[in-house]
């Protein structure tokens, strides 16, 4: 199986390495060889007549059998799209740090995943009251992006 990009923004690069790496713990294979996942923003798709949107968060997945593409209105959605994916694939993060990480056996060619998303918010936010120390901080922000509608969740 094959990740490519069709976009350079560091968001976009940071999702198929996120992707490249958990899709190896699922124990798939990554090469250049075989079936492809693209990801990139809508403008990259021509089949995809949404438009590219920087303050809106939106993403479509459309990957049948291993084979498709994670597309997103910005590269931070990008991102959002994958997370989104890995995590119909059983993929979850509980807590920070590697504990924290569920990462089940599958592979990804007898799965397929088709579905689109936009946040309900466009501006979402974390409290962090009561946990100040620096350590807290940054094991916080590293897991953020894997959950987008975290504060719509907690209002629900």
């Amino acid at each position: 199986m094959k990740i490519r990009i069709l976009n350079e923004k560091t968001p976009v690069i940071y999702a198929k390495d996120e992707l490249s790496k958990y899709l190896l713990q699922m124990g798939n294979e990554i090469n250049e060889q075989g079936k492809v996942i693209e990801l990139g923003l809508y403008s990259d798709f021509k089949k995809i007549k949404q438009e590219d949107n920087e303050k809106e968060d939106s993403f479509v997945i459309n990957i049948k059998k291993g084979k498709g593409f994670i597309a997103g209105s910005n590269p931070r959605s990008v991102l959002y799209g994958v997370y989104k994916y890995l995590k119909e694939l059983g993929c979850d993060w509980v807590r920070p740090g590697k504990d924290g990480e569920i990462v089940p056996k599958r592979d990804v060619k007898q799965y397929d995943v088709i579905l689109s998303e936009k946040a309900s918010y466009n501006y979402r936010g974390v409290c962090m009251a009561g946990s100040i120390s620096i350590e807290n901080v940054f094991s916080i922000a590293g897991v953020l992006s894997r959950y987008p509608a975290l504060v719509e969740n907690l209002k629900k």
